[in-house]
């Protein structure tokens, strides 16, 4: 009797270690997260962070995400806690609806956004994955999160 209860400590001692783990996926912390973030690759096309190019912002305090389209703007829950952990879904996202002369991105830009099921940290990069597992954006920090 004493091996079972031995051994069933030992089991839930690995289990709670297992999931306090899953709090963070490579490293992607609230505080990582929290702030903006430039797209530097859209579904394969790099860009230069420059005055009109799409950023994404995550607000971990609201729960909220922002951002720039390259021409409209976005905004919208997340479940950040769920991005945290890996898994990431933007389709309850809104833009405002100007008519912009150049939309070079908009379109990549939303259509990407909305197939985006996974988000994985590397270095300073956060790669948005598609079901399918290919990369259909990256993001790098803005200003001072780009260490």
């Amino acid at each position: 009797m004493k091996f079972f209860s031995t051994t069933l400590a030992v089991l839930a001692a690995a289990v709670t270690m297992a999931f306090s783990s899953c709090s963070s996926v490579n490293g992607l912390t609230p505080e990582k997260l929290n702030g903006e973030w430039n797209v530097t690759l859209l579904e394969g096309e790099p860009i230069t962070p420059a005055e009109n190019t799409p950023y994404i912002g995550f607000n971990f305090s609201e729960n909220r995400l922002y951002g720039f389209t390259g021409c409209n703007r976005i905004m919208g829950g997340a479940d950040l806690n769920a991005i945290i952990k890996g898994k990431a879904d933007f389709t309850k996202v809104g833009t405002t609806m100007m008519a912009c002369p150049d939309d070079k991105y908009e379109r990549k830009f939303l259509s990407a956004l909305s197939r985006v099921k996974k988000a994985v940290a590397e270095k300073s990069v956060i790669k948005l994955v598609d079901a399918d597992g290919n990369t259909v954006m990256e993001l790098t920090g803005k200003n001072d999160k780009a260490q």
